[in-house]
């Protein structure tokens, strides 16, 4: 009865903040502010999971099919879901573009991950599936993590690196209590069903909040950008210098090195130094993703 009502309590916030989040999406339609929004639906999902769940536990002697697709489906959908957004949603946070390789190799990892599942949902009796799928999900929240330790300290502002700590905090407890609910399915722990029932209970609807709030302050970032040129916030943000915001203008604008040089009267080989300044100072690795970085920072 508890789990049900706590299970209650969590789609009831989720669907609060994702609500508040479609509005936040329709209004500015930034690609972060969908990735988060994607991010949490499939908590919702996977949140309407366990409360079939702990219906089906409440009610063990009450046979209702529709309870048990329901749950099916819920997991299933939440945590495919999951596995596609949480690689998107980092990169996003982390302004890092993705290269065609890493597009592939996500999307044949993606199509494995949704095919099994259809696999198992045709052949229920394929018992090895459900395992399969939970360690691509474990593996692929892992393995983004672990990329967003090692990157994310050189970030935006304080509040920014504040938030992208929080959420890897947050994630890291989920995949602590992911592992702990995979744990206790196999090996039943009654005292540790309780605790693990509250602990993700508790996670789900502080990251639901916590993703609706720092999407409300992300929108609040000024532009670096503005009609081609850079704006005050950008040049201190950057800490570039007047020849650097003089090339950064010329290359948003699309101008290659050469008639960068042009303009400026300075030599090729200048601008190669700058650039190579500034992309240290931006923490980017080439021109493509410094304007990229540019032209999203309050919309990407």
């Amino acid at each position: 009865m508890i789990s049900l009502t706590v299970y209650s309590f969590v789609l009831l916030i989720s669907v609060f903040s994702l609500g508040g989040l479609v509005m936040l999406y329709m209004k500015y339609r930034t690609l972060l502010l969908l990735r988060i929004t994607l991010f949490l639906l499939s908590l919702l999902f996977i949140s309407a999971g366990f409360w079939c769940n702990a219906w089906n536990q409440l009610a063990a002697r009450v046979d209702l099919p529709v309870i048990d697709f329901a749950l099916w489906l819920s997991f299933f959908v939440g945590s495919a879901i999951n596995v596609i957004v949480t690689p998107l949603l980092v990169s996003a946070l982390l302004e890092i573009p993705l290269h065609v390789w890493q597009k592939r190799l996500m999307l044949l990892w993606n199509g494995a991950f949704v095919g099994l599942a259809v696999v198992y949902f045709l052949r229920p009796l394929l018992g090895w599936i459900p395992w399969v799928l939970t360690v691509m999900q474990v593996a692929t929240i892992a393995v983004a993590l672990t990329v967003m330790g090692l990157l994310m300290r050189k970030r935006r502002t304080l509040w920014w690196f504040s938030a992208l700590l929080s959420f890897f905090g947050m994630s890291v407890l989920f995949l602590l209590l992911l592992m702990l609910d995979i744990l206790i399915t196999t090996v039943p722990i009654p005292m540790l069903a309780v605790v693990d029932d509250l602990s993700l209970a508790l996670y789900l609807v502080a990251l639901a909040l916590g993703l609706f709030f720092f999407a409300s302050h992300y929108l609040m970032q000024q532009a670096v950008v503005s009609a081609g040129r850079l704006t005050e916030h950008g040049k201190s943000r950057f800490q570039l210098t007047d020849r650097e915001v003089q090339i950064v203008e010329c290359l948003v604008q699309g101008q290659a090195n050469k008639q960068i040089a042009d303009a400026l009267h300075i030599a090729p080989k200048t601008v190669e130094n700058h650039l190579t300044a500034i992309y240290q100072k931006t923490n980017v690795r080439n021109r493509t993703q410094l304007t990229q970085v540019l032209l999203n920072w309050n919309r990407s």
